[in-house]
């Protein structure tokens, strides 16, 4: 199989889940809600990309890595992608882990800004200034 621009890979399907693999990463275990919203976004084909790790136990839910992305679920929040400079200011702010907390949707995109919304707060990518702000509640 291929991923996200050609990329090779492989996967291998589960009573209970999927093991994806690749070269690059080896093998990445995906189950539950991460690999139900996985799906749902395309799979390796989407923005996300191959997985480059399983599912993984963080502050009260689990997290998965994508080459290009991030996929986190709590059972308060369910599962929500995350990618790009709004993924990078939310590790450098602690991740699930953080203030912020976990996501409570996927990034939503605006003629004019970026956004997602987090237990606690809300990430904005202003596209025009490129300036990022973070606010908490």
């Amino acid at each position: 199989m291929t991923g996200r621009g050609g990329a090779p890979g492989a996967r291998q399907l589960f009573e209970h889940g999927r093991i994806f693999w690749t070269r690059a990463e080896g093998a990445s275990p995906l189950w539950g809600p991460i690999l139900a919203r996985y799906r749902k976004l395309g799979g390796p084909d989407s923005r996300y990309g191959f997985p480059r790790t399983g599912v993984v136990k963080v502050g009260g839910g689990t997290r998965a890595a994508f080459t290009s992305g991030a996929i986190l679920s709590s059972p308060r929040t369910g599962p929500h992608g995350l990618y790009g400079r709004i993924l990078l200011a939310y590790s450098k702010r602690g991740g699930a882990a953080g203030r912020l907390g976990f996501p409570t949707d996927d990034l939503v995109k605006g003629r004019q800004r970026e956004r997602v919304t987090f237990q606690h707060g809300r990430i904005t990518l202003h596209r025009k200034s490129g300036e990022l702000t973070v606010g908490f509640d």
